[in-house]
């Protein structure tokens, strides 16, 4: 398991994880959101996404595939 910030050609699985969590994507385009991924072999098995505001930091999205979750990605 590598944890990374997402290549720029990862967008669309990022996306997908989080449309499968049913987590809002409407405005990923238009907000600064820094993403952090979880790589397992080719998959992307889980995301965390923060949007910055200054110095303070909002918690934006945090997914797991479902298939993953349990597994302690999370803990990475």
């Amino acid at each position: 398991m590598e944890v990374r910030s997402p290549p720029v050609d990862d967008g669309l699985a990022t996306r997908g994880l989080l449309q499968d969590s049913r987590l809002p994507v409407d405005d990923l385009d238009a907000a600064t959101i820094d993403f952090i991924v979880a790589i397992d072999g080719a998959t992307v098995a889980g995301v965390v996404g923060v949007e910055s505001f200054g110095d303070i930091g909002l918690l934006r999205s945090l997914a797991v595939r479902v298939d993953r979750r349990g597994q302690g990605i999370g803990e990475q």
